[in-house]
């Protein structure tokens, strides 16, 4: 009999994820992105219509779920491909008050259903501008925050912030969590974050699958920080995350959390949008759902299109009828978008194609030569993205 220490068993399971549940957290993470992508893009377009005060907040925490729901989709797709170290953002400008007051916002109202009291403590120090990885921060307290709700039936959950440094420079931006739920009893608390470990609450009842905490130590730590569980709590369970972040602007900052939520600029609505109106395009997607959105975009820029379900239905049409340009999606099986797109360039006076995945295409790759792609946009996209595509690639068609 070996005596394993606890690193290299946690190794071992580590070993396990990576070589046989690495493709199946893959592939549930593709698929989970289409529909969570469609909800993201359907909530732009009804943004676009008439609502009351009181439905935009309803779509504003439908988006905020939405979005939340894909980074995890993304997380699980990163972990199946890369494995559970593999997963680093790169570094981007924001301010943790932020990030963090939207996630406490996303889960106030599944709180409140529960009769519990959402508290969060974001002090002024927290609304300066940083540079850090604020999707790995949104993840991390997105799956602490899920934690806390589920396991606490009565009480206040209190989230609080700081940035511990000097005003400039590298900070620590330290995150704690205390829930009002049964705690973690004894024998749990060396393992709680190991993977397939499903912790057991002091009253004796289990839940979840094991992966939520794991995954979240694991994004920590591929951003430079940890994630821990405090010993001195009384009741519940406190964790505390340390982040890393470079001060950019330590001035005095907005008081308003939702103030600086990220918004992605958008002029016009969609009817008033110039510049497409009469073009028409083609749109090859093997995703019903996908090419619906795409058309309902198109119907808002005034511009007309022929929907194609795949490669050899696009090559078809493409012989039949001219189009301005193709709105083609890459992954497809019966023929790729890359092979499509192939197909195309050999025609004469061939449309420019418009490239449309999740995957950003890496640099070398077919996906990213610009003999057959004009553009790329990633899915999901908002309708003002896609218009400022459009409307480009077709600028440059005419010169």
């Amino acid at each position: 009999m070996t005596d394993d220490s606890p690193d290299d068993k946690t190794l071992a399971v580590e070993s396990k994820v990576a070589e046989e549940d690495a493709p199946f957290l893959a592939v549930i993470g593709h698929e989970l992105r289409t529909p969570l992508g469609a909800m993201m893009t359907a909530a732009d377009l009804l943004a676009e219509t008439s609502l009351t005060e009181r439905q935009r907040g309803y779509l504003k925490t439908l988006k905020q779920a939405a979005e939340g729901s894909l980074m995890l989709a993304e997380l699980l797709l990163a972990v199946g491909r890369r494995g559970p170290a593999g997963v680093r953002e790169e570094m981007a400008p924001f301010e943790p008050a932020a990030v963090i007051g939207s996630v406490v916002d996303l889960f106030r109202p599944l709180a409140g259903h529960k009769g519990l009291e959402l508290a969060a403590e974001l002090p002024a120090a927290t609304h300066r501008r940083v540079s850090g990885r604020p999707k790995t921060l949104r993840q991390a307290v997105t799956a602490l925050l899920d934690n806390a709700v589920k396991y606490s039936d009565r009480g206040t959950i209190a989230l609080t912030a700081d940035l511990a440094g000097d005003g400039g420079g590298t900070a620590d931006l330290v995150v704690t969590i205390r829930d009002g739920g049964p705690g973690i009893a004894g024998s749990e608390r060396a393992r709680v974050f190991e993977a397939f470990q499903r912790g057991t609450g002091a009253d004796g009842i289990s839940s979840g699958y094991g992966l939520g905490l794991w995954i979240t130590a694991k994004l920590a730590e591929a951003a430079g920080g940890s994630l821990a569980l405090d010993d001195d709590v009384d009741a519940g369970a406190s964790f505390r995350l340390h982040f890393p972040v470079e001060i950019v602007d330590a001035g005095d900052a907005e008081t308003d959390v939702d103030a600086e939520l990220p918004v992605v600029p958008d002029t016009a609505p969609l009817a008033e949008r110039h510049g497409l109106s009469g073009a028409r395009f083609l749109v090859v997607d093997d995703n019903a759902l996908g090419r619906r959105l795409i058309a309902a975009c198109l119907d808002g820029f005034g511009a007309t299109y022929r929907m194609a379900g795949s490669g050899r239905e696009a090559l078809e049409a493409l012989r039949m009828e001219r189009f301005d340009a193709v709105l083609m999606d890459i992954r497809m099986p019966d023929m790729s978008g890359v092979d499509v797109a192939k197909h195309i360039a050999t025609m004469p006076a061939p449309p420019p194609v418009i490239g449309l995945s999740a995957d950003v295409p890496e640099p070398g790759s077919p996906a990213a030569d610009e003999t057959l792609f004009a553009a790329f946009i990633a899915k999901p996209f908002q309708p003002a993205a896609l218009h400022e595509t459009l409307t480009k690639v077709l600028a440059r068609a005419d010169v």
